[in-house]
């Protein structure tokens, strides 16, 4: 098995909210709302979302309750957390070998990334000098 080490953490220069445009309003019905996204990031970030989990396996980490999720296209793995379900925060946390397909969590909680070319990464943000 190989471990990704987490990066140092940087923040996504986007608020999520506001900066969102939609693709295309083609299929849109006149008059209908939509919720905008939580999470929203430039293409220079990447271009395809891929949803993770919340972490949950060792509540000393400075991740515990962070949604973790990736892009597939540039393998960024991200950490967002939210207070009064509000964003609070975005971090890059790792870079991944492979580009993403997929996220597992097991029966602890530890997280994993599922690369496309078939590994299976264990994503490691216990470590208890991190900082979110």
């Amino acid at each position: 098995m190989i471990f990704l080490k987490r990066s140092r953490s940087n923040r996504i220069a986007t608020s999520g909210r506001g900066s969102f445009e939609p693709f295309s309003s083609r299929y849109r019905n006149a008059g209908a709302t939509f919720t905008p996204p939580v999470f929203a990031y430039p293409r220079r970030f990447g271009n395809s979302i891929t949803g993770g989990y919340v972490y949950r396996a060792d509540a000393k980490s400075p991740f515990y309750g962070a949604y973790v999720c990736g892009d597939y296209t540039s393998r960024r793995v991200w950490a967002i957390t939210q207070k009064d379900r509000a964003m609070e925060s975005i971090r890059q946390i790792a870079l991944a070998p492979e580009r993403i397909s997929s996220f597992a969590r097991d029966e602890n909680g530890r997280l994993y990334v599922v690369g496309y070319e078939g590994m299976i990464f264990r994503l490691d943000v216990s470590s208890p000098t991190a900082s979110p």
